[in-house]
């Protein structure tokens, strides 16, 4: 009984020093969106560091006449460049979703 209740307290524990840990690993984030009328067309993420914040993931969308998601294209912040590197690209048509990854 008492064997069971220190596995008890002890997985407990665990758990909890890794919920501590990933929440600290989690950076702080800044969205930068750009509308057109209630639809996110442009999100721009910036995660806090200690410079400040830094760029980090881009996603353009284009939606139908009818407000359906037609594609969406996520670009990921290139620091040597200074310009956004198209990653991945997602076309959403009828027959299912096409993915595209250009990080190979």
């Amino acid at each position: 009984m008492k064997t069971m209740n220190l596995k008890k307290a002890a997985s407990v524990m665990v758990l909890a020093s890794v919920a501590t840990v990933m929440s600290a690993q989690t950076p702080e984030k800044l969205f930068n969106d750009e509308l057109a009328g209630k639809r996110v067309t442009v999100r721009e993420v910036c995660a806090k560091t200690d410079m400040g914040y830094v760029k980090s993931v881009r996603s353009e969308m284009v939606y139908s006449d009818k407000g359906e998601l037609q594609s969406k294209d996520i670009y990921r912040w290139n620091e040597t460049s200074q310009s956004w590197k198209l990653s991945r690209s997602y076309d959403y048509a009828a027959e299912g979703i096409r993915f595209t990854d250009y990080e190979r």
